[in-house]
């Protein structure tokens, strides 16, 4: 009878000597050494004296290679995806636009753009309703987005 670890089948394993790109700065770091399933230090060549620790978990494989060594990537980047929640007009007329981001390593935070430019945020990781209300305050003619 088979065992039900052989009929799952785990994709490639991280090694040492593998690389890793960082989803923010785009760097290409090489792995020095994994702890168990989950943590690897990596170098980078920007912080020369110390080794980054990073969870192998939310690595994909990349499908390119570097000195014959897989390079991995740090999985789905959900930074600067923008989705409109409200739409207003400040004192002069001018459409002002609200807009629900991930930045900031994973914050979220609420952007305004006026004719396509952003111009202001506010404060990571506040609340939907908190910053509703602060557009509604700041703001007239709201128009919520569903």
């Amino acid at each position: 009878m088979n065992k039900l670890k052989d009929l799952i089948s785990e994709g490639p394993k991280t090694r040492a000597g593998d690389y890793v790109r960082d989803k923010r700065t785009k760097e290409l770091g090489k792995v020095n050494k994994i702890k168990g399933n989950r943590m690897a230090y990596v170098k980078f060549p920007s912080n020369k004296k110390s080794f980054l620790p990073m969870d192998v978990s939310k690595w994909k494989p990349s499908g390119k290679q570097n000195v014959g060594r897989t390079i991995w990537t740090e999985g789905k980047l959900t930074e600067g995806k923008e989705t409109l929640v409200a739409t207003g007009k400040d004192k002069k007329g001018k459409k002002i636009q609200m807009y629900k981001t991930v930045r900031w390593g994973g914050m979220v935070t609420y952007i305004l753009k006026s004719n396509g430019k952003e111009f202001d945020q506010y404060a990571p990781n506040l609340k939907d309703k908190a910053a509703l209300n602060k557009f509604k305050k700041d703001y007239k003619n709201i128009k919520i987005e569903k």
